[in-house]
């Protein structure tokens, strides 16, 4: 279960640098039940907030 969440945070952290879509959609897209499940699971495994990470490492 916990490779499961890591794979579907790493796919959330690439459509986070690559895309402008919003947290619901790319919560969708990752594979996640919810934007609320999403935020907190990403939050505990990468230490910073969806948004948080999109403004440090999205690309140019």
């Amino acid at each position: 279960m916990q490779w499961l969440l890591r794979a579907r945070v790493r796919r959330a952290q690439f459509l986070l640098e690559t895309t402008d879509h919003g947290v619901e959609r790319i919560a969708t897209q990752a594979g996640f039940g919810s934007p609320t499940a999403f935020r907190e699971r990403f939050k505990r495994v990468v230490g910073v907030t969806p948004q948080s990470y999109r403004v440090s490492f999205k690309s140019a």
